[in-house]
């Protein structure tokens, strides 16, 4: 029988260390407890570490679950180890259902957005990071366009093995870009009738014109 404890103590000269304490019982040979044996380690290193990387993850939750973009994070076989509630607001799905099967966001693109998302998904030694958007269709019939941003996490050995994302919705700015798009093509289509107008005004005028001149000659 052994236990394990980690204690911060101070030091003679008043600084903080850690360190791990290894407890194990001696017993005689009718199994009565007649001692005890302990092994300390300086594990201070390691748990300033620890303590920093807890640190980073809390801030970067706080962050994550207050932005309206969706941030996840997936292993190298492309599980899902963490996503935001971004996902509720803008697919109207819960994040257990993504996580338990990610397949599941493909049903919300077009044919041809889910065959591209599968070839981008599936290229797993990526090394660099890559942008591109998607369109996808909610249950209510309504659309809209997703702006997604995936890029690999790189092991000391120069591996994936992790990767991270960002999706932003950015209908309203695909919308004001087809509307200009509308607007362009309405102006070209205005000055294209303009010109054709002016060019057959042009001809009536001269034609008559024309006549006169040949008359008086």
């Amino acid at each position: 029988y052994s236990i394990a404890i980690e204690a911060e103590h101070l030091k003679r000269d008043g600084t903080k260390v850690w360190s791990e304490l290894h407890i194990r019982g001696i017993f005689d040979e009718r199994g009565n407890l007649v001692g005890l044996m302990g092994i300390s380690r300086d594990i201070h290193e390691r748990k300033l570490a620890e303590i920093k990387l807890r640190e980073s993850e809390e801030k970067f939750m706080q962050f994550a679950e207050n932005i309206d973009d969706i941030v996840w994070l997936e292993d190298e076989k492309g599980n899902i180890l963490f996503v935001n509630k971004a996902i509720e607001k803008i697919f109207g799905i819960s994040r257990e259902k993504v996580i338990e099967s990610p397949i599941i966001l493909t049903s919300f693109l077009t044919p041809m957005d889910a065959s591209r998302f599968e070839k981008n998904i599936n290229n797993d030694q990526i090394k660099t990071s890559y942008q591109t958007d998607y369109q996808i269709r909610l249950p209510d019939g309504t659309s809209r366009w997703i702006l997604l941003k995936r890029f690999p996490i790189l092991n000391e050995q120069g591996n994936v093995y992790r990767r991270a994302g960002i999706a932003s919705d950015i209908s309203s700015l695909k919308e004001a870009q087809m509307e200009l798009v509308r607007a362009t093509e309405k102006a070209q289509e205005s000055e294209r009738l303009k010109t054709i107008f002016l060019n057959n005004i042009t001809h009536e005028i001269r034609t008559p014109i024309n006549g006169i001149m040949g008359f008086g000659q």
